[in-house]
């Protein structure tokens, strides 16, 4: 492998990087797209590490934020997603961490009456589907209840 090809696809990667911010599963599964010579992959991530065009903490704190603020997704849900994408269980745990609690419970209060009012089923049934939905978004089972109830008096 000469010096040309590992610029060549450094490049590229830099610019790809810039766009966004990317966690080296990306970047790993974009090599495999570009077909990138396997022996660059080490030294080009170490490269995009260094002048910190990818930064695993960095990439927790802004998917954590956006799926809880544009996709309303719950905690248990952004924590697979992120252990999906081998980022370490403490830039993970430290990401979630900056969604507060009160913000929390108003966004999975907020989705779960929503679901509530566009479901016109029998109690039971209302309560089955909103249920899953709300676990389909990641949120605790905990919450659910303690929100359903709430909903209820």
């Amino acid at each position: 492998m000469n010096n040309q090809d590992y610029k060549k696809h450094l490049s590229k990667a830099m610019r790809w990087c810039s766009h966004t911010e990317r966690c080296k599963t990306d970047v790993l599964q974009k090599f495999r797209q570009w077909n990138t010579p396997q022996q660059l992959h080490n030294k080009i991530l170490e490269e995009l590490e260094t002048e910190k065009f990818i930064d695993e903490r960095r990439y927790a704190n802004a998917f954590v934020s956006d799926k809880f603020r544009f996709n309303k997704w719950g905690m248990i849900k952004i924590q697979h997603a992120l252990k999906q994408k081998s980022i370490p269980e403490l830039y993970i745990s430290e990401a979630l961490q900056q969604i507060g609690e009160d913000e929390y419970l108003e966004t999975a209060r907020s989705l779960m009456e929503q679901k509530n009012q566009q479901i016109n089923d029998e109690y039971q049934k209302r309560k089955q589907k909103v249920f899953r939905f709300m676990a389909s978004r990641g949120f605790e089972t905990g919450i659910i209840f303690d929100l359903w109830d709430k909903m209820q008096e």
